[in-house]
């Protein structure tokens, strides 16, 4: 049996290479716009973060986006990428409420003492 080659790609903020498919993409268009993109194949000069907010934080605080894109951002469009991530990261951790709390805590400590 073949092994299927997993694409890497390498985080903005942390520099650390990561499985393309964990990672969020942004793209400078050829009109020179900044995107979002969900799908990882639309045209343009991409950057990958990890959706975890210290990464984020350092893409902001070094402006890395921006230095990697060539290209002037918004604070806005840092906002619409924080909101991306902390959705990713509910998304993640599937927390709907606090009733279930306890219950993330446990499996959350449980993977991280596993692995």
């Amino acid at each position: 049996m073949i092994n299927k080659k997993i694409p890497l790609r390498k985080c903005v903020g942390c520099m650390e290479m990561k499985e393309k498919k964990n990672l969020i993409r942004v793209v400078k268009t050829p009109e020179d716009t900044f995107v979002l993109d969900d799908t990882g194949k639309k045209n343009g000069r991409g950057a990958y973060i990890c959706d975890d907010i210290t990464c984020l934080e350092k893409v902001i605080k070094n402006k890395r986006l921006e230095k990697v894109l060539d290209i002037a951002i918004s604070d806005e469009t840092y906002n619409e990428l924080d909101q991306c991530v902390k959705d990713s990261l509910n998304e993640y951790y599937k927390v709907v409420s606090l009733e279930n709390y306890d219950e993330v805590y446990r499996a959350v400590a449980f993977f991280s003492f596993k692995y």
